[in-house]
């Protein structure tokens, strides 16, 4: 063979190995339906003249096949407090393509347990996150009850997944339910993935190679992902808000600057609005933590009323409730304090100190000034 012709030769093998061998770290994948070509090129002289051949009109070529891994995670508490009757209780999950290849997914729902959720009598729902994310269920996703489609999740990409369910209700504790949210992968379109199963359809031809772990009730490699969340049942359920709102302002403006004063309050019902308390709640304190390196807790503004009647103004804010007048606040982490026995005594119809019936309400107010 011609010295020349082996050298060329010699310099391509090299370059090619040096190429597969080089790191790719970092480096996004090749998405599944890719089309590679490559071609190589000989340098030759046949001692008259320089020339070159190469594989322009017959290069090697192959689709790259798309990996299928899917997984998902529960972001909720499980089980989930509830009560008889209670609406809009809502799980919520994070599902991630782990693959090479952008795709779109469905969802099923099994009921488990000691009473049912997932049933149109119940009007359980699925919505999939629209962003910008917030991470909640907020009225404005996509339905996907009907067996829709999420959009296009591309490879490492999340979509945000929210249960929604109504519990029956002449429910009485103990009673539980699970629901089982299974995700299956779809080829950017309404076909299911495993369609296009691994049957090594060539290599100018996309295949789909299932790479996903099993999940709760699925089997590894089926393109599908489960998980179980629980619901638990109890006699009550409480509910607490907070609320700021602006008092004053150095400037009169009317606005949030250094130095106005904004007032915070909390309030804390037994009930969840949607359904009656089965039993009362007996509540121990109530804590709340001021961002100290923002704002400073107004000395005594602390005003606290109870829709049993009782109305408790202007409580001391004394480090460790030294006065034992039911709030303590520490000024080194912003803690707030109150102490629900104090304000909520036991006697008549309340059997214990920090008692509070169906629909009764706790409401705290006090005040901080921006720094």
């Amino acid at each position: 063979m011609n010295r020349q012709i082996k050298r060329l030769l010699l310099a391509l093998f090299a370059a090619a190995m040096l190429v597969s061998i080089l790191p790719t770290s970092g480096a996004a994948e090749t998405a599944g339906g890719t089309t590679v070509t490559n071609n190589a090129t000989v340098y030759y002289s046949d001692g008259v003249t320089s020339t070159s051949a190469d594989t322009t009109l017959a290069p090697a070529t192959f689709k790259v096949d798309n990996r299928v891994e899917v997984t998902m995670t529960l972001n909720t508490t499980s089980p989930m407090a509830v009560v008889t009757g209670a609406a809009d209780r809502v799980h919520s999950f994070t599902l991630t393509n782990g693959g090479n290849t952008t795709q779109r997914y469905s969802f099923a729902i099994a009921d488990g347990g000691t009473f049912t959720v997932a049933n149109p009598t119940t009007g359980v729902k699925i919505f999939a996150e629209i962003c910008p994310c917030d991470g909640i269920y907020n009225g404005t996703d996509v339905d996907l009850s009907a067996g829709g489609l999420t959009p296009d999740v591309a490879p490492g990409a999340t979509i945000d997944i929210h249960v929604w369910v109504n519990i029956p209700g002449a429910l009485t504790p103990p009673n539980n339910s699970t629901i089982t949210l299974t995700a299956t992968t779809h080829n950017r379109s309404a076909v299911d993935v495993n369609a296009t199963t691994e049957t090594n359809l060539g290599l100018n031809t996309e295949d789909a190679v299932f790479n996903d772990v099993a999940g709760a009730t699925d089997a590894a490699t089926d393109g599908k992902y489960s998980v179980t969340a629980a619901y638990t049942l109890v006699g009550t359920e409480m509910t607490i808000t907070k609320s700021v709102a602006l008092v004053s302002d150095p400037l009169g403006s009317g606005l949030t600057i250094p130095g106005a004063i904004v007032e915070y309050t909390i309030i804390a019902k037994n009930g969840n609005g949607a359904a009656p308390a089965a039993s009362s709640a007996t509540l121990s304190s109530i804590q709340d933590f001021i961002d100290i390196g923002k704002l400073t807790i107004v000395a005594d503004s602390v005003n606290i009323t109870t829709s049993r009647g009782g109305s408790f103004l202007l409580r001391t804010t004394d480090l460790g409730d030294g006065d034992t007048d039911g709030v303590a606040y520490n000024s080194g982490t912003g803690g707030l304090v109150i102490d629900s026995t104090v304000f909520l005594p036991a006697g008549g119809i309340y059997t214990n100190a920090g008692e509070l019936q169906d629909g009764q309400t706790i409401t705290i107010t006090f005040q901080a000034t921006i720094q």
